[in-house]
């Protein structure tokens, strides 16, 4: 059940060239879920169904569960215009939400805005010839981020069953730790932009540039056994991102029956832990480190193999010939964490969409691209592969390039029983280039004349087939590049056993009558 209710009051005024807009308002919103479960075996007839539970012998499951939030907002806006040359807007709220911790429920987020749209300008009125709509754009506020469990600042318990002699009981342990000065995350961003219009529309440009910094970062953090708790959420670190999106649309070619369009779009961004309390946070390749991308991926540096000379140097590291090599990055003689490092970045450098739109005569064709380039993957599916098997799958080329007393020039470690053990660190050799062009869509359809379809009263008629994820091209050794494993941020870029975007083929119909 939930329920939100909302007031607010507005107030326009226009006199000579000048234009105020003014809203401001609250808001509250309530939300609860009440759930029972009852589950029951070995019925002696079917026909009750859920209706009769208790004829069940077997009662497999008993649960309930209740979760409840709510949020309360109080908020202005201001806008206003000179002749639609000038324009100012500032937005103020002030939100409050249940899920955070007592001390910190409440949250403020202004943002200020202003426009200068030059193409009204006398001085501009040679250039409307080429120019006919210009805009500059600058843009500063702060949002919030409230996107955590309901009761995430609560100490929270959980039922546990352990065996206790000979019969197995039922314990309550400590889970998560309270958190009563658990606050709002909070991104405070500068953006700064341009609008561009040419030849009556026929050419659009926009422009954005972004600066945003994210402070008191909502992080589940894993605690100590000796704590008594497992985890607790908290706020932590501040993280950069700054980047450049900009946007093509273009008319190429314009007639009677025929028409050619294009769209097209870039985005680029650049991230950057600037702290993180000290905390260096893993798993998969994946961390957030001061200093480092946002996206970075780090492992084990392999070298290559154990060769049969280097046998008395292997048995420092407990290793032999034929086994992974690693570099020993702190030189202490074994391999630990510390010798783990930077292997790439798991974010693209940029990526670009393009959609080419051709209509003639009722016919329309299609095709949508995507290219996304300079960005780095983790295959833990190959570096499994490779480094156990003889009991698991693998890639045909692996065992060929497995390590032998004759081919010890590899990267490849030799086939071992599993009793033998293997490595199962993400290292460098798993790190591959992720960048790809994929033909993301291509479609033909066909648009009958309301002149062909007069007679039959229909109103309009479509025939159209489509294909989505044609082709893909790319350098990377699995099985589609646009893929991860685990959805936290910093274990973006991690491919384990994960499955590929199909390749869907549709045909459509489309009658109105």
């Amino acid at each position: 059940m939930s329920w939100t209710n909302e007031d607010y009051l507005t107030f326009d005024k226009s006199w000579n060239k000048h234009n105020l807009n003014v809203v401001a308002g609250a808001s509250w919103y309530y939300s609860k879920t009440e759930k029972s479960e009852l589950g029951a075996e070995n019925f002696f007839d079917d026909y009750f169904e859920y209706n009769n539970m208790g004829v069940g012998t077997v009662r497999s499951k008993v649960g309930s569960d209740y979760t409840d939030n709510k949020m309360n907002s109080y908020y202005a806006r201001i806008n206003y215009n000179f002749d639609n040359r000038y324009l100012l807007g500032a937005s103020f709220r002030e939100d409050g939400s249940s899920r955070f911790g007592l001390n910190n429920q409440y949250g403020f987020f202004p943002s200020f805005s202003a426009a200068w749209r030059v193409s009204n300008e006398n001085f501009f009125e040679n250039a409307k010839k080429v120019i006919d709509d210009m805009k500059v754009r600058l843009s500063y506020g702060t949002v919030g981020n409230a996107e955590i469990g309901d009761y995430a600042s609560m100490a929270r318990y959980e039922n546990k069953r352990l065996p206790f002699g000979k019969d197995m009981t039922t314990i309550v342990t400590l889970k998560s730790m309270a958190n009563p000065d658990l606050r709002w995350e909070k991104s405070r961003q500068l953006d700064a932009g341009i609008d561009l219009s040419f030849f009556n529309g026929r050419i659009e440009f926009m422009a954005d540039y972004y600066h945003k910094i994210t402070t008191d970062l909502l992080y589940e953090l894993q605690l100590p056994s000796n704590s008594g708790y497992e985890k607790t959420m908290t706020n932590l670190g501040k993280i950069r991102n700054q980047g450049l999106e900009m946007s093509l649309n273009t008319r190429n070619i314009q007639s009677r029956d025929f028409l050619w369009t294009t769209s097209w779009n870039y985005t680029m961004n650049r991230s950057m832990v600037l702290d993180i309390n000290d905390n260096i946070i893993g798993k998969w390749g994946g961390r957030i480190e001061e200093g480092h991308p946002l996206n970075a991926l780090y492992g084990y540096v392999r070298l290559g193999t154990w060769g049969t000379d280097e046998a008395e140097e292997a048995a420092k590291y407990n290793k032999k010939p034929g086994d992974i090599k690693y570099w020993d990055k702190n030189g202490n003689g074994m391999k630990d964490g510390e010798d783990q490092d930077y292997i790439g970045n798991g974010a693209p450098k940029f990526e670009m969409n393009m959609t080419n739109t051709f209509s003639w005569k009722g016919f329309t064709f299609m095709f949508d691209l995507q290219w996304v380039y300079g960005n780095k993957l983790i295959n833990f599916t190959r570096q499994l592969m490779g480094n156990r098997v003889t009991f698991s799958n693998a890639y045909a080329d692996i065992p060929v390039n497995a390590w032998t007393p004759e081919n010890q020039n590899t990267m490849v470690p030799s086939l071992r029983l599993p009793g033998d053990g293997y490595e199962n660190d993400v290292d460098s050799w798993s790190c591959e280039p992720g960048s790809f062009l994929r033909l993301r869509n291509i479609g033909l359809k066909y648009d009958f004349s309301s002149r062909m379809l007069s007679a039959a009263h229909i109103k309009s008629l479509s025939l159209g087939f489509n294909v989505e994820n044609a082709f893909l091209i790319t350098n990377y050794s699995g099985s589609d590049p646009e893929v991860t494993s685990y959805d936290a941020v910093f274990e973006q870029g991690v491919d384990f056993y994960t499955y590929p975007k199909p390749r869907t083929y549709s045909f459509t119909l489309g009658v109105n009558f």
